[in-house]
């Protein structure tokens, strides 16, 4: 082989191996979240009883299910002072025909009730849709999705089995592999909802009074198909009985809420929310 048969290889090595250093470091999973924001705190709530809290600070040798439900049988770890999910192995996905776990879900049961809950989240790689990821308090109930696409919200709420969606006008853009860090206030049937250096969110719906219709109740999260989920500074709190003296005005100085119907419920969505109503 030549010398310059020789160069031209070892150039393609060299270009090949910088362009996976490139791909491996923009994939390269953080350690820990940054500090959770002092300055953002509850504005239609005060917060009561802390039932919650976990800092992910210490390596479990399994998850505690009384804490944590993974769904749809995806994988969660504690390592690196965080929480992490990742899809279902490639043997379940294959068996299963729905619900196959291509994308890291997770509830929380003892995050569940009228109260304020904290957390850090990152959905770092994978491929998004118009369902993932997202953030929500009850399945199908208030569901706060995220999205890079150019021709939707940064940021919206979805309720009522997402029919219904919320938007307001904002400057923020959604930048996947950074960190969020949000709070969700529910009470009866409003829910506020915070995104730090964001959007903030106010809605009222009846559906966010009833329990969720299909799945888990309380805090829930699902990451990008293929992707995985970091979660930090988790907490939640029980709310008193009263709103905060000052939610009349800071309610009046929200941003527009701009509510419009996205899609129609099928029937077996309303026959699980009728069932709700006879109970």
């Amino acid at each position: 082989m030549s010398d310059s048969a020789i160069l031209l290889l070892m150039n393609r090595f060299l270009l090949s191996l910088s362009l996976f250093a490139v791909t491996a470091s923009s994939q390269a999973q953080p350690k820990g979240a940054p500090d959770f924001p002092e300055g953002l705190a509850p504005k239609m709530l005060v917060k009561a009883q802390l039932v919650f809290e976990h800092s992910f600070e210490s390596t479990e040798p399994e998850i505690d299910k009384t804490w944590l439900n993974p769904r749809q049988a995806t994988r969660w770890t504690i390592e690196d002072g965080m929480l992490v999910g990742i899809e279902s192995s490639r043997e379940i996905q294959a068996k299963r025909s729905h619900h196959k776990g291509t994308e890291p879900r997770v509830a929380f049961p003892r995050v569940v009730g009228e109260g304020v809950v904290a957390f850090s989240v990152c959905f770092l790689g994978g491929k998004e849709s118009s369902v993932v990821p997202f953030a929500e308090f009850g399945h199908h109930v208030t569901r706060l999705t995220f999205s890079s696409a150019e021709n939707s919200p940064s940021a919206r709420v979805l309720t009522d089995y997402e029919s219904q969606q919320t938007t307001t006008e904002t400057d923020w853009t959604y930048q996947p592999g950074e960190w969020l860090h949000v709070m969700m206030e529910i009470k009866g049937d409003e829910a506020l909802v915070q995104i730090h250096n964001g959007p903030t969110f106010y809605v009222q719906d009846k559906w966010i009074a009833y329990p969720a219709p299909a799945g888990a109740n309380g805090l829930g999260l699902a990451g990008t198909t293929g992707g995985r989920v970091l979660v930090d500074h988790l907490r939640f709190w029980l709310a008193a009985e009263e709103k905060a003296e000052g939610w009349p005005a800071a309610r009046k100085a929200l941003p527009k809420m701009m509510t419009r119907q996205v899609k129609e419920k099928s029937a077996k969505e309303k026959a699980k929310q009728d069932a709700l109503l006879q109970n």
